[in-house]
C-alpha cells in the first residue's frame, strides 16, 4: 500500500472511488515526506465514507495544516496527529450555512479557518459534537448581526474559540438591543482578553490603560482636578470608576463570569461615566452653573429627559447627585482630596463604591491609619453588605437625612475605624454580635423607614466606635460585647 496505490484509487481521474482526491503537487510531496501512516488513514477514511465531499475535504484540509499552507501570520509547519475522524466528524455536525461559511474564500484567505481547527485539534477536551454546534451558533449570530456588530477577524476568531463566553456575550447585546455602547463594550472586553489583561487586577497595568484610552477617547478637561487625580497616567480617571463598577457586580452577582461582569461594567461607564464626570464639576468651586448647563443639555442629547431636568434643578442636597443608571453619589472632601463615593442599584440591593480603595481614603480621616501597626476595621463587616437593615439605611433619601448623617456606606469613613493589630485578629463573635443587634432591631421596629434605619445604624456606629476606643491594649474585638442598636 503505497502512494501509487492511493493516487490509482482515489486519483485525479480514473480512480475506482468519486469523487477524486485530486492531490496537488505539493500535497504528493508532503505525503511522501511525511510518516507512512498518512496514505493508510486516508485510504481508511475514503473507504469508509465513498462518495463523501466531506471527506475528501478534511483530507485536504489535514494536510494543510500539517503543511501550514492556509493563510495565518507566522505560521509554522506543525505535525499535526492523522486525526480525520475527528476533523470529518465536525464538518458532519455543522450545518450547511456553516460548513459553506468555514470553506468561503473570506474566511480561508484571512486565516479565521485554519486557527479554527488549530483550536479544534489542539484546544480543551470538548465532545467534537459541541464544538460543531458552537460554530454552528456563531455563524448564525454573524448571519444576522454582523452588518451591525462589525466584528474584526481577530473578534470573530475570539467568538469561535471562547464558547463559554460566546452565549453570555450574545445574551448581553441581545437584552441591551445591539446598542452601540454595548456593542463597543463587548469588543473592548474582547481587546482587553487578547492583550492578556482582562482581569481586574490588571485594570491598571500599562496594556490595559492603552486599550481603555482607545475605547474611551479619555480623558475630558478638568479630570485632573477630580478625587486626587493629579499626576497619573491618562485614563487613570475612567480605570477608576470601571474597577468600581466592576467589585459592585461582583460583590451582587457572584455567579457572573469575569467577561460577563466586564461587559455590563464597561457599558455602564459609557451610560454614566461621561456624565460622572461631568456632574462632578457642578460639585468643585469655581465650575458651577455653566458646567451644570453643559452636563443637562448633555443628558438631552441622549434623549434621558428626566435626568435634563435633574441636572437643570440641582436640586440634591449636601453634595448629593443622581445620574442616569439608578446611582446615588456624593463628592466628599476628605483631607483637602474630593472623593466619590456611589451607592448603585443592581436588581434590588444597593452596592457600594470603593471597597479595594478604603484604607487609604480613611487614611486622612483617620491618621492613625498611617500606622501599620493599626487595622482599618470595618465597624458593619464587609461581608454583611447585603444585610436587610443596612440595605434598607443605604437607601435613605439624603434629602430627609439630618446634617452629617449619610445613607449607609459600606466604605464611607463613617463605617471605619483604626484598630490596632493586638486587637483586631480573627472575630467571628464580633461579626455574629452585628447579625444578632441588626435581627433585633428589625423586629423591635417593623414599620421603621430606611431614613430610620440610616439614623439608628449611624448612631450605633458611632457607639461601637467609642466602645473599641483607641488603645493598643484594650479588649480584642472578638470579646467586646456591642451594645443593641438604637431605636428610631
Amino acid at each position: 500500500m503505497d502512494l501509487l496505490d492511493l493516487i490509482a484509487d482515489f486519483g485525479i481521474v480514473g480512480g475506482q472511488y468519486a469523487p477524486p482526491l485530486d492531490l496537488s503537487q505539493a500535497e504528493i510531496e508532503h505525503i511522501l515526506s511525511f510518516d507512512h501512516s498518512l496514505i493508510a488513514d486516508i485510504r481508511a477514511i475514503l473507504e469508509a465514507n465513498p462518495n463523501n465531499e466531506k471527506a475528501i475535504q478534511a483530507v485536504h484540509d489535514l494536510m494543510a495544516l500539517q503543511m501550514c499552507t492556509m493563510a495565518l501570520p507566522g505560521c509554522q509547519v506543525t505535525d499535526y496527529d492523522n486525526d480525520l475522524p475527528l476533523l470529518l466528524s465536525f464538518y458532519e455536525g455543522l450545518t450547511d450555512e456553516a460548513y459553506d461559511w468555514i470553506h468561503s474564500a473570506e474566511i480561508e484567505n484571512s486565516g479565521i479557518k485554519h486557527e479554527l481547527l488549530q483550536f479544534l485539534m489542539n484546544g480543551p477536551m470538548q465532545p467534537v459534537s459541541d464544538r460543531a454546534q458552537h460554530v454552528n451558533a456563531v455563524v448564525e449570530f454573524l448571519a444576522e448581526h454582523q452588518g451591525s456588530v462589525q466584528f474584526s477577524e481577530e473578534e470573530i476568531q475570539w467568538l469561535l474559540e471562547n464558547p463559554d463566553e460566546f452565549q453570555g456575550t450574545v445574551d448581553f447585546l441581545t437584552e441591551l438591543n445591539f446598542d452601540p455602547d454595548a456593542i463597543k463594550s463587548v469588543k473592548w472586553t474582547i481587546a482587553a482578553d487578547l492583550a492578556g489583561v482582562a482581569g481586574l487586577d490588571e485594570l491598571f497595568s500599562q496594556t490595559s490603560m492603552s486599550i481603555l484610552i482607545d475605547f474611551t477617547d479619555c480623558c475630558p478637561q478638568g479630570i485632573d482636578d477630580y478625587d486626587g487625580w493629579t499626576d497619573v497616567p491618562e485614563g487613570q480617571a475612567y480605570a477608576e470608576i470601571l474597577q468600581d463598577e466592576i467589585l459592585m457586580l461582583k460583590q451582587v452577582y457572584p455567579g457572573w463570569n469575569d467577561f460577563l461582569i466586564r461587559h455590563w461594567a464597561q457599558w455602564r461607564l459609557y451610560k454614566d461615566g461621561i456624565h460622572t464626570l461631568a456632574d462632578v464639576c457642578g460639585l468643585i468651586e469655581g465650575w458651577g452653573s455653566a458646567c451644570d448647563m453643559a452636563n443637562g443639555v448633555f443628558y438631552a442629547l441622549e434623549g434621558d429627559g428626566t435626568n435634563a431636568t435633574l441636572s437643570f434643578l440641582a436640586a440634591a442636597p449636601g453634595g448629593f447627585y443622581v445620574t442616569a443608571s439608578r446611582v446615588l453619589k456624593k463628592a466628599v472632601n476628605i483631607g483637602g482630596t474630593t472623593r466619590r463615593f456611589a451607592w448603585r442599584q443592581v436588581g434590588n440591593k444597593i452596592a457600594f463604591s470603593h471597597g479595594s480603595k478604603y484604607r487609604e481614603i480613611w487614611k486622612a480621616e483617620y491618621p492613625a491609619l498611617h500606622d501599620v501597626n493599626n487595622r482599618a476595621h470595618h465597624l458593619m463587616p464587609q461581608a454583611k453588605w447585603d444585610n436587610v437593615v443596612l440595605q434598607k439605611a443605604a437607601k435613605a433619601n439624603p434629602a430627609n437625612l439630618p446634617d452629617g448623617v449619610d445613607p449607609f456606606h459600606m466604605n464611607m469613613p463613617a463605617n471605619g475605624w483604626p484598630v490596632h493589630k493586638n486587637r483586631h485578629g480573627s472575630h467571628p463573635n464580633y461579626s455574629t454580635q452585628i447579625d444578632q443587634r441588626l435581627s433585633e432591631w428589625l423586629s423591635n421596629n417593623p414599620n421603621a423607614t430606611n431614613e430610620d434605619a440610616a439614623k439608628s445604624i449611624w448612631q450605633w456606629q458611632n457607639q461601637i466606635r467609642a466602645q473599641i476606643g483607641v488603645s493598643s491594649n484594650g479588649p480584642k474585638l472578638n470579646d467586646i460585647i456591642l451594645p443593641p442598636v438604637p431605636n428610631p
